[in-house]
């Protein structure tokens, strides 16, 4: 366990000498005599030792440090203790013992909730013909020092893990050094990207010389960060880095990736379950920190240790993310187990990274990996079945809308399995046009699409399917286009449902923290994920994705989906096995290149995972 606290060295001023006040009689004899408390006019002494005691326990220095015999050393050491024991209420008493002092007890209610207590000891003098409170650190405490005060710190589990579902580690906490330009620092920074470039290759002096006019133009006075660099990469520049007139090298600790490298959008809120999760379970300390060391007061443990398990694999993360990288177009991948829910692997290129988290949040119109859904909606209404003679003529004109196939390939009448394999965009606007307005909205939601989930780490959208609200409009939404929406998450989750026996499962990133819907969701019947499951085995043996015919097991469903004026993006979505997925790559014009990047990401992942 690494508790962390923060320590600061604070200034005190000499103790000064007691001062005796000195009382003339009529007699021609002076006596000298400390302060008692025999005044016939009250006790001087106590009610300043009161006084002090009340404005302690407001927690108010300046009236406390007016009662002193050195009020600014007194204001600032009690401001320290105050800031140091954090959002603690207090409430301070006295007792007179034997010798004229006073014993100073500190009630401490701390943020944890617990009940600390601090015993000191005061003397009173005379300051210009006043008591005051002989001012010295042990009046809070008697083990503080000069330069000492009281710490409260939460003291979490910092060395707690994050690992994936083999216990692989994702994220865990090391020290790193800070790079940093002060605000009024000019440094070669020609010198400085050189010297960087050792470590971290493709730093220049102009990348450097842009993040820090930013900087400066944010905040002029605050330091510039350059980099950060983990404690291998410090090494052997660290000499050179800290001669560089400018240049300051802070060392901290931080949550980072374990593995160099290791990015995807489903990783970014776990630093903040992480953080979450230690302070539910954080211990606290209560201190005496002095130049000399530290005195525990009181002390409660973390009582977290366990490595925060995740349902992440690291091999197929890997898998995926060399897949996107191969690709110049944005593209993703997503990947979960059916069984659990979990997800797998988020991962994208740098191009779809510009854009934003798509994989998780993107809204765009799936194409023809929806006929998943147009197909389920017309087996629940009995209108097909697998078996059931189709056309599939090139093109097709339903009121007003013409719906052509993909380069106006026809096949006459043929089995709905046929028909699907193959992708007809014709068949799909033919069953739709006999379907109800709601029946794809209705349907959609029964795998998951249109439904919002809220998961413990991780930030999805599934998409969004409309009631359709005109005859146009259900044709274009039957093959994926119109208003008809998905991210590529929504569409493996579409995916997952068929391969889990027709329930949507829960999303899951964090083990043992599913998600919950936003509403009850239906499960579709036996007979429709038996027909569709035949179907897009039919897509990979001799369909549009035969290109993966010889991956045992895979079933899938291509998808193009036309944007606007501009190339159409090109979807594959399927199940193998357990795992379930989508891939996406905008702007490829067909869906060629997406089942393509599938197959190299399903066969790395099958050599990783069976090594």
């Amino acid at each position: 366990m690494i508790s962390v606290a923060t320590m600061s060295q604070i200034q005190v001023s000499a103790k000064p000498k007691p001062i005796r006040r000195a009382f003339a009689a009529a007699l021609p004899i002076v006596i000298v005599a400390p302060l008692v408390s025999c005044s016939i006019f009250g006790d001087p002494e106590s009610e300043t030792v009161a006084a002090f005691a009340r404005a302690v326990s407001d927690k108010n220095a300046d009236a406390a440090a007016a009662l002193t015999s050195d009020p600014v050393s007194a204001r600032r050491d009690l401001e320290a203790s105050f800031l140091g024991a954090g959002n603690s209420s207090v409430s301070a008493d006295h007792s007179e013992v034997e010798d004229g002092s006073f014993t100073f007890s500190v009630r401490w209610e701390l943020p944890s909730g617990k009940i600390a207590t601090t015993v000191g000891k005061i003397d009173v003098v005379d300051v210009g013909g006043e008591a005051r409170v002989l001012w010295s650190p042990r009046v809070l405490d008697d083990r503080l020092e000069e330069g000492g005060r009281l710490l409260y710190s939460d003291d979490l589990a910092y060395d707690t893990p994050v690992v994936d579902r083999r216990g692989t580690k994702i994220f865990d906490w090391r020290t790193v050094t800070l790079i940093n330009i002060a605000p009024d620092a000019s440094p070669d920074l020609q010198l400085l990207a050189a010297t960087l470039s050792e470590s971290v290759p493709g730093i220049t002096a102009e990348s450097i010389g842009d993040g820090l006019s930013t900087s400066r133009a944010q905040s002029p006075d605050s330091n510039h960060t350059a980099i950060v660099l983990r404690e291998e990469d410090l090494a052997p520049i660290a000499e050179r880095l800290g001669s560089i007139d400018g240049i300051e090298l802070v060392e901290q600790g931080r949550l980072i990736p374990s593995v160099r490298g290791m990015r995807s959008p489903a990783l970014t809120g776990l630093p903040d379950h992480w953080r979450r999760t230690l302070e539910e379970k954080a211990g606290w300390t209560f201190a005496v920190s002095n130049p000399s060391g530290v005195s525990v007061i009181e002390q409660e443990r973390p009582t977290f240790s366990e490595p925060i398990r995740t349902t992440f694999d690291t091999a197929i993360q890997d898998a995926a993310q060399q897949s996107v990288d191969a690709e110049s177009k944005p593209a993703a991948i997503v990947a979960m187990s059916a069984r659990t829910g979990g997800v797998l692997a988020v991962a994208q290129n740098t191009a779809a990274d510009d854009i934003g988290p798509i994989a998780l949040t993107g809204m765009l119109p799936p194409g023809s990996t929806f006929k998943t859904v147009t197909t389920a909606a017309a087996l629940n209404e009995g209108a097909v079945s697998g078996a059931t003679p189709v056309d599939c003529p090139a093109r097709i004109q339903i009121e007003s809308r013409t719906i052509p196939n993909d380069g106006d390939f026809e096949l006459g009448t043929v089995p709905m399995h046929t028909a699907f394999a193959r992708s007809c965009n014709t068949t799909q606007a033919k069953l739709a046009s006999g379907l109800d307005p709601a029946a794809l909205h209705e349907t959609a939601a029964q795998f998951g699409l249109g439904v919002d989930y809220v998961t413990e780490g991780l930030t999805t959208v599934t998409g969004s399917v409309p009631v359709t609200e005109s005859a146009a409009e259900q044709i274009e939404a039957s093959i994926g286009q119109g208003r008809v929406v998905a991210s590529p998450f929504g569409i493996a989750l579409m995916e997952a449902t068929v391969a889990r026996g027709g329930t949507v499962p829960q999303p899951m990133l964090i083990e043992g923290s599913p998600g919950t819907a936003n509403r009850e969701i239906q499960p579709l019947s036996p007979e429709v994920v038996s027909a569709l499951r035949g179907m897009m085995r039919e897509t990979v043996t001799s369909g549009t994705a035969t290109e993966l015919a010889d991956i045992p097991e895979l079933e899938g469903k291509t998808g193009t989906a036309e944007v606007g004026d501009g190339p159409a993006h090109g979807w594959f979505a399927g199940i193998r096995g357990d795992v379930v997925f989508c891939t996406l790559i905008m702007g490829a014009d067909s869906s060629a290149p997406a089942v393509s990047a599938t197959g190299r990401f399903l066969r790395d992942a099958d050599v990783a995972l069976h090594r």
